[in-house]
Protein backbone atom coordinates (compact mmCIF):
# COMPACT_ATOMS: atom_id res chain seq x y z
CA UNK A 1 0.00 0.00 0.00
CA UNK A 2 2.64 2.22 0.54
CA UNK A 3 4.12 1.64 -2.49
CA UNK A 4 1.14 2.08 -4.61
CA UNK A 5 0.15 5.54 -2.97
CA UNK A 6 3.50 6.71 -4.10
CA UNK A 7 4.11 5.17 -7.40
CA UNK A 8 0.26 5.18 -8.75
CA UNK A 9 -2.93 7.35 -8.55
CA UNK A 10 -3.99 5.16 -5.92
CA UNK A 11 -4.95 6.78 -2.32
CA UNK A 12 -5.83 5.22 0.80
CA UNK A 13 -9.95 6.01 -0.13
CA UNK A 14 -9.64 4.56 -3.82
CA UNK A 15 -7.76 1.22 -2.78
CA UNK A 16 -10.51 0.80 0.18
CA UNK A 17 -13.31 1.87 -2.82
CA UNK A 18 -11.78 -0.77 -5.08
CA UNK A 19 -10.05 -3.15 -3.05
CA UNK A 20 -13.91 -4.65 -0.86
CA UNK A 21 -15.08 -5.57 -4.50
CA UNK A 22 -12.35 -7.11 -6.35
CA UNK A 23 -10.38 -8.50 -3.38
CA UNK A 24 -12.64 -11.90 -2.33
CA UNK A 25 -12.89 -12.84 -6.16
CA UNK A 26 -9.18 -12.13 -6.46
CA UNK A 27 -8.32 -14.44 -3.49
CA UNK A 28 -10.45 -17.28 -4.84
CA UNK A 29 -8.01 -16.71 -8.18
CA UNK A 30 -5.02 -17.05 -6.02
CA UNK A 31 -4.32 -13.79 -7.24
CA UNK A 32 -1.88 -11.71 -4.87
CA UNK A 33 -2.73 -8.64 -3.34
CA UNK A 34 0.86 -7.27 -4.75
CA UNK A 35 -1.07 -8.39 -8.21
CA UNK A 36 -3.93 -7.04 -7.68
CA UNK A 37 -3.08 -3.32 -6.37
CA UNK A 38 -0.78 -3.30 -9.44
CA UNK A 39 -3.69 -3.61 -11.95
CA UNK A 40 -5.74 -1.24 -9.67
CA UNK A 41 -3.06 1.42 -9.85
CA UNK A 42 -2.26 0.87 -13.62
CA UNK A 43 -6.55 1.57 -14.11
CA UNK A 44 -6.52 4.32 -11.62
CA UNK A 45 -3.67 5.80 -13.35
CA UNK A 46 -5.51 5.67 -16.51
CA UNK A 47 -8.44 7.21 -14.82
CA UNK A 48 -11.28 5.23 -14.41
CA UNK A 49 -12.94 5.77 -10.75
CA UNK A 50 -11.97 3.50 -8.34
CA UNK A 51 -15.97 2.02 -7.96
CA UNK A 52 -16.23 1.48 -11.73
CA UNK A 53 -12.60 -0.18 -11.36
CA UNK A 54 -13.10 -2.34 -8.87
CA UNK A 55 -16.52 -3.83 -10.60
CA UNK A 56 -14.59 -4.14 -14.04
CA UNK A 57 -11.92 -6.01 -12.30
CA UNK A 58 -14.32 -8.36 -10.42
CA UNK A 59 -15.97 -9.51 -13.31
CA UNK A 60 -13.00 -9.77 -15.18
CA UNK A 61 -11.44 -11.86 -12.93
CA UNK A 62 -14.59 -13.73 -13.27
CA UNK A 63 -14.97 -14.46 -16.68
CA UNK A 64 -10.79 -15.63 -16.72
CA UNK A 65 -11.72 -18.22 -14.01
CA UNK A 66 -14.61 -19.59 -15.47
CA UNK A 67 -13.86 -22.84 -18.32
CA UNK A 68 -16.77 -21.81 -20.65
CA UNK A 69 -16.66 -18.37 -20.77
CA UNK A 70 -15.49 -16.67 -24.06
CA UNK A 71 -12.37 -15.10 -22.57
CA UNK A 72 -11.23 -18.37 -21.26
CA UNK A 73 -11.62 -20.09 -24.31
CA UNK A 74 -9.49 -17.48 -26.13
CA UNK A 75 -6.95 -17.73 -23.73
CA UNK A 76 -7.36 -21.86 -23.86
CA UNK A 77 -6.61 -21.68 -19.83
CA UNK A 78 -8.21 -20.61 -16.88
CA UNK A 79 -6.39 -18.12 -14.36
CA UNK A 80 -5.61 -19.24 -11.31
CA UNK A 81 -2.62 -17.50 -9.91
CA UNK A 82 -1.16 -14.07 -10.48
CA UNK A 83 1.38 -15.90 -12.90
CA UNK A 84 -1.79 -17.21 -14.97
CA UNK A 85 -2.51 -13.45 -14.54
CA UNK A 86 0.62 -11.88 -16.20
CA UNK A 87 0.88 -14.61 -18.92
CA UNK A 88 -2.66 -13.58 -20.35
CA UNK A 89 -2.36 -9.91 -19.97
CA UNK A 90 1.02 -10.16 -21.97
CA UNK A 91 -0.26 -12.88 -24.67
CA UNK A 92 -3.70 -10.33 -25.20
CA UNK A 93 -0.96 -7.59 -25.49
CA UNK A 94 1.15 -9.35 -28.35
CA UNK A 95 -2.04 -9.74 -30.13
CA UNK A 96 -2.93 -6.58 -30.22
CA UNK A 97 -6.65 -7.04 -30.21
CA UNK A 98 -8.91 -4.47 -31.68
CA UNK A 99 -12.35 -2.70 -29.46
CA UNK A 100 -14.65 -5.10 -31.54
CA UNK A 101 -12.28 -8.41 -30.63
CA UNK A 102 -12.19 -7.18 -26.68
CA UNK A 103 -15.95 -6.59 -26.68
CA UNK A 104 -16.66 -10.21 -27.68
CA UNK A 105 -14.67 -11.31 -24.93
CA UNK A 106 -16.18 -9.43 -21.83
CA UNK A 107 -19.37 -7.03 -20.92
CA UNK A 108 -19.82 -3.70 -22.96
CA UNK A 109 -19.19 -2.28 -18.95
CA UNK A 110 -15.66 -4.17 -18.95
CA UNK A 111 -14.19 -2.76 -22.22
CA UNK A 112 -12.23 0.02 -20.93
CA UNK A 113 -10.88 -1.92 -18.52
CA UNK A 114 -9.76 -4.48 -19.71
CA UNK A 115 -8.40 -2.67 -22.66
CA UNK A 116 -6.45 -0.44 -20.02
CA UNK A 117 -5.24 -3.95 -18.22
CA UNK A 118 -4.10 -5.40 -21.95
CA UNK A 119 -2.07 -1.71 -23.47
CA UNK A 120 -0.81 -1.53 -19.44
CA UNK A 121 0.27 -5.08 -18.94
CA UNK A 122 4.14 -3.83 -18.94
CA UNK A 123 3.46 -1.62 -16.00
CA UNK A 124 1.57 -4.25 -14.33
CA UNK A 125 4.34 -6.23 -14.22
CA UNK A 126 6.41 -3.35 -12.91
CA UNK A 127 4.68 -2.51 -10.64
CA UNK A 128 3.72 -6.45 -9.01
CA UNK A 129 7.41 -6.41 -8.61
CA UNK A 130 8.03 -3.41 -7.04
CA UNK A 131 5.01 -4.42 -4.62
CA UNK A 132 6.45 -7.69 -3.84
CA UNK A 133 9.84 -5.76 -2.87
CA UNK A 134 8.40 -3.34 -1.10
CA UNK A 135 9.00 -5.01 2.28
CA UNK A 136 10.54 -1.49 4.61
CA UNK A 137 9.08 1.05 2.23
CA UNK A 138 6.60 2.26 4.73
CA UNK A 139 9.26 2.43 7.66
CA UNK A 140 11.84 4.32 5.13
CA UNK A 141 8.66 7.37 4.01
CA UNK A 142 7.50 7.46 7.83
CA UNK A 143 11.66 7.95 8.43
CA UNK A 144 11.59 10.94 6.07
CA UNK A 145 8.24 12.38 7.12
CA UNK A 146 9.27 11.46 10.42
CA UNK A 147 13.19 13.37 10.05
CA UNK A 148 10.94 17.22 11.96
CA UNK A 149 10.55 18.71 14.35
CA UNK A 150 7.50 17.92 14.61
CA UNK A 151 7.84 14.68 13.93
CA UNK A 152 10.50 14.60 17.18
CA UNK A 153 7.90 16.34 19.15
CA UNK A 154 5.27 13.44 18.42
CA UNK A 155 7.86 10.99 19.12
CA UNK A 156 8.46 12.34 22.26
CA UNK A 157 4.80 12.78 23.06
CA UNK A 158 3.99 9.46 22.41
CA UNK A 159 7.30 8.05 24.29
CA UNK A 160 5.66 10.28 27.69
CA UNK A 161 2.39 8.73 27.30
CA UNK A 162 3.94 5.31 26.94
CA UNK A 163 6.00 5.86 30.27
CA UNK A 164 2.59 7.49 31.86
CA UNK A 165 1.08 4.38 31.27
CA UNK A 166 3.64 2.36 32.11
CA UNK A 167 4.14 3.79 35.50
CA UNK A 168 0.11 3.72 35.79
CA UNK A 169 0.54 0.14 35.42
CA UNK A 170 3.64 -0.48 37.82
CA UNK A 171 2.80 2.18 40.72
CA UNK A 172 -1.45 2.05 40.17
CA UNK A 173 -1.02 -0.31 43.14
CA UNK A 174 1.23 1.37 45.74
CA UNK A 175 -0.51 5.24 44.99
CA UNK A 176 -4.13 3.28 45.63
CA UNK A 177 -2.89 2.03 49.18
CA UNK A 178 -1.64 5.32 49.75
CA UNK A 179 -4.40 7.83 48.61
CA UNK A 180 -6.75 4.68 50.69
CA UNK A 181 -4.63 5.29 54.02
CA UNK A 182 -4.86 8.54 53.34
CA UNK A 183 -8.54 8.60 52.50
CA UNK A 184 -8.97 6.77 56.04
CA UNK A 185 -6.66 9.61 58.14
CA UNK A 186 -9.63 12.31 56.82
CA UNK A 187 -12.08 10.37 58.11
CA UNK A 188 -10.19 9.76 61.27
CA UNK A 189 -10.15 13.51 61.73
CA UNK A 190 -13.67 14.27 60.27
CA UNK A 191 -15.06 11.91 63.31
CA UNK A 192 -13.23 13.33 66.02
CA UNK A 193 -14.03 16.96 64.97
CA UNK A 194 -15.12 18.20 68.32
CA UNK A 195 -11.89 16.80 69.64
CA UNK A 196 -9.26 18.12 67.19
CA UNK A 197 -11.63 21.75 67.75
CA UNK A 198 -10.88 21.60 71.12
CA UNK A 199 -7.20 20.79 70.97
CA UNK A 200 -6.53 23.54 68.73
CA UNK A 201 -8.41 26.49 70.74
CA UNK A 202 -6.20 24.98 73.68
CA UNK A 203 -3.21 25.80 71.43
CA UNK A 204 -4.67 28.93 70.69
CA UNK A 205 -5.03 30.13 74.22
CA UNK A 206 -1.30 28.98 75.02
CA UNK A 207 0.37 31.18 72.29
CA UNK A 208 -1.88 34.08 73.11
CA UNK A 209 -0.83 33.39 77.01
CA UNK A 210 2.81 33.22 75.97
CA UNK A 211 2.63 36.46 73.70
CA UNK A 212 1.30 38.47 76.60
CA UNK A 213 3.96 36.70 78.99
CA UNK A 214 6.50 37.99 76.51
CA UNK A 215 5.12 41.14 75.56
CA UNK A 216 5.41 42.13 79.54
CA UNK A 217 9.21 40.38 79.89
CA UNK A 218 10.32 42.97 77.37
CA UNK A 219 8.07 45.93 78.48
CA UNK A 220 9.97 44.96 82.16
CA UNK A 221 13.35 45.20 80.39
CA UNK A 222 12.72 48.54 78.58
CA UNK A 223 11.54 50.10 81.94
CA UNK A 224 14.79 48.91 83.62
CA UNK A 225 17.40 49.99 80.80
CA UNK A 226 15.27 53.13 80.71
CA UNK A 227 15.39 53.84 84.74
CA UNK A 228 19.20 52.82 84.44
CA UNK A 229 19.94 55.17 81.38
CA UNK A 230 17.98 57.95 84.04
CA UNK A 231 20.44 57.29 86.55
CA UNK A 232 23.81 57.44 84.32
CA UNK A 233 22.26 60.51 82.95
CA UNK A 234 21.84 62.58 86.73
CA UNK A 235 24.40 61.09 87.78
CA UNK A 236 26.59 62.96 84.40
CA UNK A 237 24.05 66.45 85.65
CA UNK A 238 25.47 66.58 88.87
CA UNK A 239 29.13 66.28 88.00
CA UNK A 240 28.90 68.69 85.27
CA UNK A 241 27.03 71.03 87.90
CA UNK A 242 29.98 70.60 90.44
CA UNK A 243 32.64 71.28 87.89
CA UNK A 244 30.78 74.52 86.83
CA UNK A 245 30.01 75.54 90.34
CA UNK A 246 33.90 74.93 91.58
CA UNK A 247 34.72 77.39 88.89
CA UNK A 248 33.18 80.13 90.59
CA UNK A 249 34.55 82.10 93.19
CA UNK A 250 32.01 80.28 95.88
CA UNK A 251 31.96 76.67 94.16
CA UNK A 252 33.81 75.10 96.70
CA UNK A 253 32.07 76.21 99.74
CA UNK A 254 28.66 75.56 97.82
CA UNK A 255 29.98 72.26 96.91
CA UNK A 256 30.95 71.17 100.55
CA UNK A 257 28.03 72.12 101.93
CA UNK A 258 25.97 70.21 99.17
CA UNK A 259 27.80 66.89 100.18
CA UNK A 260 27.44 67.61 103.82
CA UNK A 261 23.94 67.82 103.45
CA UNK A 262 23.70 64.80 101.28
CA UNK A 263 25.87 62.76 104.17
CA UNK A 264 22.73 63.85 106.17
CA UNK A 265 19.88 63.49 104.28
CA UNK A 266 21.45 60.72 102.38
CA UNK A 267 23.70 58.00 104.19
CA UNK A 268 26.43 55.90 102.87
CA UNK A 269 24.16 52.64 103.19
CA UNK A 270 21.31 53.83 101.85
CA UNK A 271 22.62 55.00 98.99
CA UNK A 272 24.57 51.68 98.53
CA UNK A 273 21.30 49.56 99.10
CA UNK A 274 19.65 51.83 96.53
CA UNK A 275 22.48 50.97 94.11
CA UNK A 276 22.11 47.40 95.17
CA UNK A 277 18.16 47.57 94.41
CA UNK A 278 18.99 48.78 91.12
CA UNK A 279 20.87 45.85 90.05
CA UNK A 280 18.86 43.21 92.06
CA UNK A 281 15.63 44.60 89.47
CA UNK A 282 18.12 44.44 86.55
CA UNK A 283 19.47 40.91 87.84
CA UNK A 284 15.71 39.63 88.07
CA UNK A 285 14.78 41.05 84.54
CA UNK A 286 17.33 39.01 82.57
CA UNK A 287 16.32 36.22 85.09
CA UNK A 288 12.93 36.33 83.62
CA UNK A 289 14.05 37.02 80.24
CA UNK A 290 16.16 33.63 80.37
CA UNK A 291 13.00 31.66 81.64
CA UNK A 292 10.84 33.10 79.18
CA UNK A 293 13.04 31.87 76.28
CA UNK A 294 13.72 28.08 77.98
CA UNK A 295 9.79 28.33 78.56
CA UNK A 296 9.33 28.94 74.84
CA UNK A 297 11.50 26.53 73.83
CA UNK A 298 9.86 23.80 75.58
CA UNK A 299 6.35 25.27 73.85
CA UNK A 300 7.50 24.70 70.84
CA UNK A 301 9.27 21.31 71.23
CA UNK A 302 5.95 19.82 73.13
CA UNK A 303 4.05 21.42 69.72
CA UNK A 304 5.69 20.05 67.18
CA UNK A 305 5.91 16.83 69.22
CA UNK A 306 2.20 16.78 69.52
CA UNK A 307 1.62 17.92 65.46
CA UNK A 308 4.04 15.07 64.37
CA UNK A 309 1.83 12.22 66.80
Amino acid sequence: MAVAFTSSALDIEKFQTSMTKVAPIAAGANITLESTSAVMGTLTDAGIEASIAGTSLRNIFLKMQDSSSDLSKHLGFTVNSSDDLQKALTMLNKEGLSNEEIMSLVDLRQVAAFQTMIKGSERIQQLTVDFNNANGAAAEMAAIVGDTLEGAFKRMTSASEGLAIELTDKLGSGLKDLINKFAVFINRITDNSDAVAKYVNILIDVVKWIGIYKTGVIAARIATRALSAATLTAAAAMKTFRIALIKTGVGVLVIALGELAAKFLLTSDAASAAAKSTNDLADATQRMEDRATSFDRKINKTLANTIEK
